[in-house]
């Protein structure tokens, strides 16, 4: 009797361990990320979730990663191929990604600012000593579409191959989404070079993010339709950020900008025509946007982009 209580106390703490992880995502849900131009070849690649399973006691998400290229010499495109298939579950604040036979965790919301996750070099690669390491800069709550997400701000001195001052060769910068995961890579910490084109690696922004019963759009979700985008953007000095009441957009002098502001899914808030004159600063008032993460965007001569926060 004695026995079988035992075993019936490890069956149920068994089946509750279980059921808090989940599977990362909705089966179907798609990931699509930016261009990226080679030459004459601009390559695309897009993650799917193709359905729940379980692995070594979790559920997890099959996740395929998959890519399309085209030739501007040729105007041929190639056909979608995959590159790789990953598993990711959710184990409440963290994101596990499976490497051999174990589940790493490569994003933890539970973390404070201030706090550092450090990533094992297995998720990276089994055959290079890449501990990967970021740091939490800012984190907090943001609506997109309706929905709330909660966030991170991480720093990893990126693009650097070895950070020698703290022994790690890889990380992330940017922002992580709940559920959505990083906005400037793609969901895997894993920078081995594909074969479309020559040189690529992942670190592709992410142009949308679709499932059943939501979606979010920072450009066009095409595949290799519009070549510009992001691609031909300049970076752009904001401040303060995060702000309250009101930025200012450090530009070139002299120059007429069309400038807009997009909330985290696309969504453009609003548009404004400015001259810089001779500072070459741009003030716009924020005062009446709700606090979250936006996009503003200044169109002149060049395109420049960036984020700020809305306190």
């Amino acid at each position: 009797m004695k026995k079988l209580q035992i075993l019936t106390t490890m069956l149920f703490l068994s089946v509750i361990l279980n059921a808090q992880t989940l599977p990362f995502a909705m089966v179907g849900a798609e990931w699509h990320y930016d261009y990226y131009i080679e030459g004459p070849v601009t390559a695309y690649m897009k993650i799917h979730a193709e359905k729940d399973t379980i692995i070594n006691g979790k559920n997890c998400s099959m996740m395929i990663r998959s890519a399309k290229s085209y030739c501007h010499l040729t105007n041929k495109y190639s056909d979608e191929y995959i590159i790789d298939t990953n598993y990711m579950a959710k184990e409440l604040d963290k994101v596990l990604l499976l490497r051999g036979d174990t589940f790493y965790t490569i994003y933890d919301f539970s973390l404070d600012i201030g706090d550092s996750l450090i990533i094992p070099a297995s998720v990276y690669s089994e055959e290079l000593d890449s501990t990967g390491c970021f740091h939490v800069l800012n984190k907090g709550d943001t609506l997109i579409n309706g929905k709330s997400f909660r966030y991170i701000d991480v720093y990893s001195k990126w693009p650097a191959l070895y950070i020698e001052d703290e022994g790690y060769h890889w990380g992330y910068n940017g922002i992580i989404l709940e559920d959505i995961g990083p906005l400037k890579s793609d969901l895997f910490p894993n920078q081995q070079v594909y074969s479309f084109p020559p040189g690529y690696n992942n670190g592709a922004k992410i142009r949308c993010y679709s499932d059943s019963s939501f979606a979010m759009q920072l450009v066009t979700c095409d595949s290799i339709l519009s070549i510009q985008d992001y691609s031909d953007s300049k970076p752009i000095s904001i401040y303060p950020n995060p702000a309250k009441n009101e930025i200012n957009i450090v530009l070139q002098k002299n120059e007429d900008f069309n400038i807009s502001i997009f909330d985290i899914s696309g969504k453009i808030i609003s548009n404004t025509y400015e001259s810089t004159g001779e500072t070459g600063i741009v003030s716009i008032d924020i005062s009446d946007l709700v606090s979250s993460i936006y996009i503003i965007e200044a169109k002149g001569k060049n395109i420049y982009r960036a984020k700020f926060v809305k306190k």
